[in-house]
């Protein structure tokens, strides 16, 4: 298999020695392919063995950056979805206690498929990403949820050939299957119908409908 998984161009070549990763020409996604994949049980039990108390400091702080550029570019007032929240959902602990209103969606901890049927002023996303399976689908989702004037906020550890990927930490975790740079972003933006797309610290990338 050599076509992307996110812009669906043929072509991908494979992008390191040991030949489980394609990288694609047209729009830099890097991803594992689909055979060295955990099974669902098997990524389900990793996820069980992450940090889930939302009262730790390290993961709060771990957080700030993007809990600081939601509040920078939402309302209080505005309607939010924490996608992928995982089982202790600090980001959204962290904004509700600010007096937001956000929904928690998880497809392994908190699937309820009726948050999925309704529209949002933002989405967020903390280190979910890089686990898609297919991020083509799964992007097509997150422009659909919001409204019109509609924000994504993304918050994935990018990759820039300054990094050496065989020896880049962030593609050992097993359940780390799809790989974004700056060009990837910027292709998400323009393919999903957003404005603008801006980058900041901590590897937290905004896309927007309004300028």
């Amino acid at each position: 298999m050599d076509n992307c998984l996110l812009c669906l161009k043929s072509g991908a070549r494979f992008f390191e020695a040991s030949q489980k990763y394609l990288k694609c020409l047209e729009c830099d996604l890097i991803f594992l392919m689909p055979e060295y994949r955990l099974s669902l049980q098997a990524e389900r039990e990793r996820y069980l063995t992450h940090n889930s108390d939302v009262e730790a400091k390290g993961y709060q702080d771990f957080v700030s950056p993007l809990c600081r550029l939601i509040k920078e570019n939402t309302l209080q007032t505005d309607l939010g979805l924490d996608y992928g929240c995982g089982q202790g959902p600090v980001t959204s602990y962290l904004l509700t206690k600010e007096g937001y209103n956000i929904s928690c969606y998880d497809p392994f901890f908190r699937n309820e498929p009726l948050l999925l049927a309704r529209k949002y002023d933002f989405v967020f996303l903390c280190e979910v990403a890089e686990h898609f399976y297919n991020p083509r689908l799964e992007f097509e989702k997150l422009a659909g949820l919001l409204m019109n004037k509609k924000t994504l906020f993304v918050k994935t550890e990018l990759h820039d050939q300054t990094k050496s990927f065989e020896k880049w930490y962030y593609k050992n975790d097993p359940t780390h299957v799809c790989f974004y740079s700056v060009q990837t972003m910027q292709w998400i933006q323009h393919h999903f119908g957003f404005q603008k797309v801006e980058f900041f610290p901590q590897y937290v990338t905004v896309f927007s409908s309004f300028s």
